[in-house]
């Protein structure tokens, strides 16, 4: 017998449910919870208008994203950057080899998840 936890979100509610479940083991601060939601935002409107790789990395990661959530965030260029790096640092964006950087698809909501504990 399965114990299964089911939680009713809106869609907004959705992204914050989900990406709440993984800040407990990433720490986020506030500010960096914001970019990555907007990240998140981000990717779903570019998918959900038939966006598909290797496009919808670009567009995430594009300049005109990056400006588009520093003004939503009121976000200085240089505290975006460290936010940026931050996010580099705990594996939320990652890098190819060729200095491409891309959203982790792991923080990209699914509509359920399954978590098995190991106890040592």
């Amino acid at each position: 017998m399965e114990n299964v936890l089911r939680a009713r979100v809106t869609k907004e509610g959705h992204i914050d449910a989900y990406l709440k479940i993984w800040n407990g083991g990433l720490q986020l601060t506030d500010r960096e919870l914001d970019v990555v939601k907007e990240l998140v935002r981000s990717y779903m409107e570019f998918t959900e208008g038939g966006v598909k790789e290797p496009y919808l990395t670009q567009m995430i990661m594009s300049s005109e994203n990056a400006n588009r959530i520093k003004r939503k965030l009121k976000l200085s260029k240089q505290n975006f950057s460290n936010i940026k790096t931050k996010l580099k640092d705990k594996k939320v964006l990652l890098e190819d080899g060729e200095e491409n950087i891309f959203f982790n698809p792991m923080f990209i909501p699914k509509k359920e998840i399954t978590f098995k504990f190991e106890i040592v």
